[in-house]
């Protein structure tokens, strides 16, 4: 027969259902602070994912304005150096004509 000694000594061994209750308010206080936090990272994950996306569509739009310009300057070269072939052309045809004299 068990004695109450032999049940506080099993109190001490073997988990009651006070303390199993205690560890299940402990789980759902820690649940509830994981949730917390997971809230805080997704909201601001989300707050960097569209900082991010500005600044990357802001970059796409610099670049395309950098690649309109190297186009406009390019075709300025391509127009000066077109212009500087037809002068050389006219200068080369006046000194090796067959009618040039020096």
């Amino acid at each position: 027969m068990l004695t109450n000694d032999d049940i506080k000594k099993m109190k001490k061994v073997f988990a009651t259902k006070d303390d199993i209750n205690g560890i299940k308010g402990y789980i759902k206080k820690f649940d509830n602070k994981i949730d917390k936090v997971e809230k805080n990272l997704n909201g601001k994950i989300d707050n960097i994912a569209v900082k991010l996306g500005d600044k990357i569509d802001n970059l796409n739009k610099s670049m395309v304005n950098m690649a309109k310009d190297v186009g406009e300057i390019f075709k300025i070269v391509s127009d000066k150096s077109q212009d500087h072939e037809e002068r050389i052309t006219k200068i080369e045809e006046k000194v090796f004509s067959p009618t040039s004299t020096f």
